[in-house]
């Protein structure tokens, strides 16, 4: 077989592939029929009411839900002990959920944003603690979770 055959049945191959994994892939996303898909809603939170509105064509439309923000917090780093300051910190993490994204505002962020909106450095002095609070908002409402952070480095 000719390099120029085995080359044109090569690209074929990889055309046919691209356009498969194009179609099942547009299918996962919502972009194929509703038949044989299952709705799990992961919210354990209960929802509010759906609102419904006539649409032009006289057909009932929702429009999308907007949730009041949940928010909790979660140490994802520390205690750790810097030597060179001789502090111990954390790093927390901010888990929010709402609809419209809530932002997130912190009681303390030692490293002033570095690590990111949702998450929060807090340094602490020898024998020091602190406790962090974070508030979730939207236009929906806010929500607020705390976390008691103590000197528990060894050095």
């Amino acid at each position: 077989m000719s390099k120029a055959k085995l080359f044109i049945i090569l690209i074929t191959l990889i055309l046919v592939m691209v356009f498969s994994m194009a179609l099942i892939c547009g299918q996962c996303q919502g972009g194929g029929s509703e038949e044989g898909k299952i709705d799990i809603d992961r919210d354990a939170s209960p929802d509010p009411p759906e609102i419904e509105r006539i649409g032009g064509d006289g057909e009932n439309e929702q429009e999308p839900r907007q949730k009041v923000p949940t928010i909790y917090l979660e140490v994802v780093m520390g205690p750790t002990y810097a030597p060179e300051n001789d502090v111990c910190f954390y790093r927390v993490k901010a888990v929010a959920t709402g609809d419209p994204q809530p932002t997130i505002e912190w009681s303390k962020d030692d490293s002033f944003g570095a690590w990111g909106n949702d998450i929060a450095q807090v340094n602490l002095e020898r024998g020091q603690s602190y406790t962090l609070t974070a508030k979730a908002v939207n236009s929906e409402g806010t929500a607020q979770d705390s976390i008691t952070l103590l000197w528990e480095c060894e050095n």
